[in-house]
């Protein structure tokens, strides 16, 4: 005789609820949460998907109509979230996202999140964190970038980091960025599975330094979608953002957690 469950005398919501999922505790909760802002996931959750996991924090701002999935959000430039925040004077960002499909150039590479804008004197400002074809065109790459503001006088944009990838488009990949002050210095990478070594990239610019802002500046971030430059689509499951830069402990702790523990119960992975 098999044991079951009975919830007697328990009325069950009856709209909303897209899936048995959907009654779970879906609730992020990181190791490490110093300097965390904004925590999302997105999800087929009945309006849900905008929920800021960080108490007191601003939900997110939908643009258009991304597509819901069980697990994830497909997002385009016309249909995204927006952060209704701008990037800070140092950031982690801290994602779980796949490719939509492999990008053939850097106009259709997939950003996860950006803040990236190109004013008309071809200065940018902001930070993006992606995963398509680097500058060059050559190989599949997760990157991040970190610009100067846009006025014409502060030394230009720093090279982006890179770290080559393969990019099947179902296989959701725990990535990270990282982005700091002068000298400018940004980080990228991912946990390929729990236990494994950060796989990352790195790079430190050397002259002309980049001078990042003293406050918060450039355009919101965006998840999903850029304001310049990026066209491609992507399918983003969960952002996690810092106003500090993280350690590779720190970055390491909660990459394991996510990929390795809420992930999995998530149905991220099995």
């Amino acid at each position: 005789m098999s044991n079951v469950l009975r919830l007697t005398g328990v009325t069950l919501p009856g709209t909303g609820y897209p899936t048995l999922k959907s009654f779970l505790d879906v609730t992020p909760r990181l190791p490490v949460t110093a300097g965390l802002l904004g925590l999302y996931y997105l999800r087929d959750s009945g309006g849900r998907e905008i929920q800021n996991y960080v108490s007191g924090g601003a939900p997110l701002i939908k643009v258009g109509s991304p597509t819901l999935l069980e697990n994830g959000a497909v997002c385009d430039p016309n249909n995204y979230y927006s952060m209704n925040m701008q990037a800070r004077p140092q950031g982690t960002i801290l994602a779980i996202a796949r490719p939509k499909s492999a990008p053939a150039s850097l106009v259709t590479s997939i950003p996860v999140v950006s803040g990236y804008n190109a004013p008309a004197n071809g200065s940018g400002n902001g930070d993006v964190l992606w995963c398509g074809t680097n500058y060059s065109g050559v190989g599949q790459v997760i990157g991040a970038a970190a610009s100067c503001p846009g006025d014409g006088v502060t030394p230009q944009s720093s090279p982006a980091a890179y770290l080559a990838v393969s990019l099947p488009p179902t296989s959701p990949m725990a990535i990270f960025g990282t982005f700091t002050g002068v000298p400018d210095r940004h980080t990228v990478g991912l946990l390929p599975s729990p236990g494994a070594a950060l796989l990352k990239g790195a790079y430190a610019s050397g002259a002309p330094t980049f001078s990042r802002p003293a406050t918060a500046f450039g355009p919101p971030l965006r998840i999903g979608a850029s304001p310049y430059g990026f066209t491609g689509q992507s399918t983003v499951m969960l952002v996690a953002y810092f106003n500090r830069v993280l350690s590779e402990a720190e970055i390491q702790l909660n990459l394991e957690y996510l990929r390795g523990e809420w992930g999995v119960q998530q149905g991220l992975w099995s």
